[in-house]
């Protein structure tokens, strides 16, 4: 049976460390403009989330909307793509999603924040959690994922920080 929650500002932090803890997962996909090391909930750090499911064999990929410049944000970047995480780069990319491939379900969070402190601790921002959509509607967002990932605008992060 498929469920929709929707999260409202410290909730979307609370919902994505939920989600990278408990679900049974194979891939994780992120889009978003920003992504740093941000806070999740109860201290954890999603670098730190992120590394543990690919110590266990899950895939993740990032596809972000703007160049790292800060040092923090490239080191973050360096680690995630040292343990193997794939990482792009799109100018045109502004959705903020994370699409969670699991064995037992298809989970999709889209929200208006960023993957960073302000975004997901300061700003007013909302969001849906949409747990196991019907395969059509999440392969929708995936294609959407590839599409752009595939795209002639898309490069290795690494080629352009």
């Amino acid at each position: 049976m498929n469920t929709l929650s929707l999260l409202c500002d410290g909730e979307i932090a609370i919902a994505i460390d939920t989600i990278l803890k408990t679900a049974r997962l194979k891939r994780v996909r992120i889009t978003s403009l920003y992504v740093e090391n941000v806070e999740l909930d109860n201290g954890n750090k999603l670098l730190d989330s992120l590394l543990e499911l690919m110590k266990k064999g899950v895939d993740v990929t990032i596809l972000i909307g703007r160049k790292p410049k800060v040092n923090h944000w490239v080191r973050f970047f360096e680690k995630l793509e040292d343990f193997g995480a794939n990482l792009y780069y799109n100018w045109r990319i502004h959705s903020k999603m994370l699409l969670l491939d699991c064995f037992d379900e298809r989970i999709a969070l889209i929200t208006s924040a960023n993957y960073t402190h302000g975004g997901l601790h300061f700003r007013h921002e909302v969001g849906v959690c949409l747990k196991d959509l019907p395969l059509g509607k999440y392969n929708k967002l995936g294609d959407f994922f590839n599409y752009v990932v595939g795209s002639e605008e898309t490069r290795v992060l690494k080629d352009v920080v």
